[in-house]
């Protein structure tokens, strides 16, 4: 049960008495319990949190006990651009509240540049990475050391060639990546990315998993929702309507 782009915050607009820090609440309670009761991992791609710089006492003290004590299932994931706080590369993954949560609850697992072995798949992790500097030499490496004996998934944060924003927005050329990418891709058996909020198909085997709700203007009549991802890795979105 992949989701992204959970941005928890505590908002300006539209916040009375912290009602979406309560929304998204209910959200992540509702995934983490299907997941639960399926017995398979919630798998995240990106951007817990809104703002890295501005997490107030209000936003911990709704979400925080729930995210320390209270996940049924286990949550497999990385790093997105709102989770870090300074520029990110290779060398250096800048400190951030989901990675300290996996420190804190060990059914949280956070896969920046490592990998996380579950029953026959293997979960590979790639954080949001500044510019995409050296992106591609890092996924050609990653791609030629793969355990062929099991089915490799591939967790990613960044824009993508052709994918379509929530305000219809597109771009066929993206900084750091190229459509060559999607030729890499196909050595994984499954590759998921977050950051743009709108679910979509970009290659046979490459998806854009979307936001579970809506976040921002921009986000009004987009579906949002989570995908299911069954044993031979086809895939199939789920809207959220409550």
């Amino acid at each position: 049960f992949p989701s992204h782009d959970k941005h928890f915050g505590d908002y300006k607009e539209f916040n009375d008495n912290g009602v979406r820090i309560h929304s998204h609440l209910q959200v992540l309670k509702y995934l983490d319990n299907l997941a639960f009761e399926n017995e398979v991992p919630l798998l995240f791609a990106g951007d817990f949190f809104n703002n890295p710089n501005n997490l107030s006492n209000r936003l911990l003290r709704i979400v925080f006990p729930y995210l320390v004590k209270g996940l049924k299932s286990y949550m497999i994931g990385i790093d997105g651009n709102h989770d870090q706080d300074s520029a990110s590369s290779f060398r250096d993954i800048p400190d951030s509240y989901f990675s300290t949560l996996s420190l804190l609850n060990n059914k949280i697992n956070c896969v920046n540049l490592s990998k996380y072995a579950y029953k026959d798949y293997i979960i590979h992790g790639i954080p949001y990475i500044s510019y995409n500097i050296g992106f591609l030499e890092y996924i050609e490496k990653l791609s030629q050391n793969l355990d062929k004996s099991k089915k490799n998934i591939l967790l990613i944060h960044t824009d993508l060639p052709d994918a379509e924003d929530t305000n219809g927005s597109k771009s066929s050329s993206v900084k750091g990546v190229s459509k060559e990418f999607y030729r890499l891709f196909k050595k994984f058996d499954l590759v998921l990315s977050g950051h743009i909020h709108k679910f979509q198909k970009l290659s046979s085997n490459c998806y854009m998993i979307g936001a579970p709700q809506q976040q921002r203007r921009t986000d009004m009549n987009c579906q949002m929702g989570f995908v299911k991802i069954y044993e031979d890795l086809s895939v199939e979105f789920q809207e959220i309507e409550f």
